[in-house]
């Protein structure tokens, strides 16, 4: 990787992530970031996108929300996440976020272990009944 950076939205990666995540049935089919949300991702020596993080900042509680995460397949279990979360960290206690957080899929393991690896809480369940 040869950079963390901080700026306007990698679209096409995240659709990408995002569809991927569908197509596990490890995400919901609402998108919930937009023009007004921030990333940061990295990339590869080609320049291209190689991970991201969509977070929006809610300045009433005072908590940056991660609305969705990923890392390209040929880069996952290096360590990119790791280093694209601490960014996000340092942008959240400069704008006086107090608090990082997401929803994770029950399923999506790898994603469970990496928020306990950064110490975030798991805190709630969701339940869904089709009617």
């Amino acid at each position: 990787m040869t950079g963390v950076q901080t700026c306007a939205l990698p679209i096409l990666f995240v659709i990408e992530q995002w569809v991927e995540l569908l197509q596990n049935n490890l995400a919901g089919h609402t998108i919930c970031f937009g023009n007004a949300s921030r990333v940061t991702y990295g990339v590869d020596d080609n320049n291209k996108v190689i991970g991201a993080v969509v977070y929006n900042f809610d300045t009433n509680i005072r908590e940056a929300w991660i609305c969705i995460a990923g890392v390209a397949e040929t880069h996952r279990g290096q360590g990119l996440y790791s280093q694209l979360i601490q960014e996000v960290e340092k942008e959240a206690r400069n704008n006086n976020m107090k608090f990082i957080a997401s929803n994770i899929h029950i399923d999506n393991e790898p994603m469970i272990a990496s928020a306990k690896k950064q110490n975030r809480e798991l805190m709630h369940y969701r339940s869904k009944k089709q009617l």
